[in-house]
């Protein structure tokens, strides 16, 4: 984003409010900052609204939810809050309602496709940060004992850990609060301010200054993956999007960890250094960056706010590049990334690949088979709970790849920008990362693995006929 997009005024009716006389304010992190300046761009879309829905079968009491959701409102201070500004700088404040966070809606019997629908519609919901707080539980009943809760955040103030966070205090409050009248007593949460005290602390320290002089040797002389665009980049982004989905078998991606081990690395590893070479084999470049996000939780496991950097790593192929050789390189980088990761150093990534493991966390959500609404269904706190598939965060960058690790098995989403790239260009990168998943062994050149399949070749064989 080119400095005239970030510092252009916003319309009359989306400006933030001033601060008040009087009014405590807290300044955002630098990742925070960083996606306001996306939201002021485009604040109506719902690139930055990250989501999670459920299908509840059983009795979800209204009223002990909006107990739990006040409690999980105070208890964390990030989801009280709204964006103000204090000369021209964007700083949190303490919410003037918090009132609005619960939603509840009763939806007449319309039929699956309709109930759908509405859940998805809630999920790409966008948030207004300078006027009502940046999460909210919309709840929507349908005739009987089912409903759907849909939980969504503006990514300001969430990431996916902290939506297992936020989901899990919920369910075990309303479960709570049914047995004993009460929600249940928690220790206090850690407070985002000092996630951003500690970063602000960093520079001109010993740290700040051996980490920038990382990233500067990591992105000497090599620049961010470019994908050949569909259509040329608009003058302001639209940040609005597809997806393409790949899903692997337990015993494919059993697979996948074997190989990562045999090659001396972790499954995310093997995985990351066979999605460069994917887009090395795509593309044709040989040197490049892409961008990995790197938690900064450590152990803050039960905190909600946004505690990632992104961080660019490097990839370089040459025609004698293994695949051994490729996600080795990837395992190094990332113990380097993690060391330094809370001061980055990068130019504008384009590309961008992250993990995510969900089945580590409560409530467990499994993955939403292809081709169905719903994931497999768990018995949690006395109600039944299933996984809604929808789509999400579409937009953020020209491609992110989220894997997504549940049950055994693992689903790559490939979100992309769709103001510059048709699904079917994606769908050929997905395939190409799916096909060395398959086809590559841990020895094997990367240039001596065959990625065109039949139509692909008919394609070329089509070029320059009549």
């Amino acid at each position: 984003m080119s400095p005239d997009q970030q510092d252009r005024p916003l319309p009359a009716d989306q400006q933030y409010r001033p601060l008040s006389a009087g009014q405590q304010y807290r300044p955002l992190s630098a990742g925070q900052q960083m996606i306001w300046t996306a939201h002021r761009v485009a604040p109506q879309s719902s690139a930055y609204v990250i989501a999670v829905a459920l299908r509840i079968r059983g009795e979800l009491r209204t009223d002990a939810l909006a107990t739990a959701v006040d409690a999980l409102v105070a208890r964390h201070e990030l989801l009280g809050s709204v964006v103000v500004e204090d000369a021209g700088r964007p700083r949190f404040a303490p919410a003037p309602d918090t009132g609005r966070v619960l939603r509840v809606e009763d939806l007449p019997e319309e039929g699956e496709a309709a109930f759908l629908a509405a859940v998805r519609d809630r999920c790409r919901e966008g948030f207004g940060p300078a006027e009502e707080p940046m999460v909210r539980v919309t709840v929507l009943r349908r005739p009987g004992q089912e409903a759907a809760l849909v939980l969504t955040a503006h990514h300001m103030i969430s990431d996916y850990a902290s939506q297992h966070v936020m989901l899990r205090e919920l369910l075990e409050d309303h479960h709570a609060l049914l047995a004993t009248g009460a929600p249940l007593p928690r220790p206090a949460a850690f407070p985002y301010r000092t996630y951003v005290a500690e970063e602000r602390g960093l520079p001109g320290t010993p740290a700040a200054e051996r980490a920038e002089r990382h990233w500067r040797s990591v992105c000497e002389g090599s620049e961010p993956i470019g994908l050949a665009l569909d259509r040329p980049r608009p003058a302001v982004p639209g940040y609005r999007g597809g997806t393409v989905e790949l899903d692997l078998t337990e015993r494919e991606f059993a697979g996948i960890r074997e190989r990562a081990a045999l090659a001396g690395t972790i499954p995310f590893g093997y995985l990351l250094g066979l999605f460069q070479a994917a887009l090395y084999r795509y593309t044709g470049r040989r040197d490049f960056l892409i961008g990995v996000p790197v938690s900064q939780r450590r152990r803050r496991a039960d905190a909600v706010g946004y505690f990632a950097s992104t961080v660019p790593l490097r990839a370089r192929f040459t025609p004698g590049t293994t695949v051994r050789d490729a996600v080795q390189s990837v395992g190094r980088q990332l113990g380097e990334a993690r060391v330094h990761a809370r001061r980055p150093v990068t130019p504008p990534l384009r590309v961008a690949l992250t993990m995510i493991t969900t089945d580590r966390q409560l409530p467990v959500l499994d993955h939403v088979p292809a081709g169905t609404p719903y994931g497999p269904e768990r018995e949690y706190l006395g109600l039944r709970i299933s996984r809604i598939g929808i789509s999400q965060q579409e937009g953020q960058l020209d491609l992110v790849v989220r894997l997504e690790e549940s049950g055994g098995a693992l689903k790559a989403v490939f979100a992309y920008d769709g103001d510059l790239l048709d699904r079917a260009t994606v769908q050929r990168i997905a395939d190409y990362f799916g096909r060395l998943l398959d086809r590559a062994a841990v020895d094997t050149r990367i240039d001596d693995i065959r990625l065109a399949d039949r139509t692909d070749l008919a394609d070329l064989l089509a070029l320059g006929q009549g």
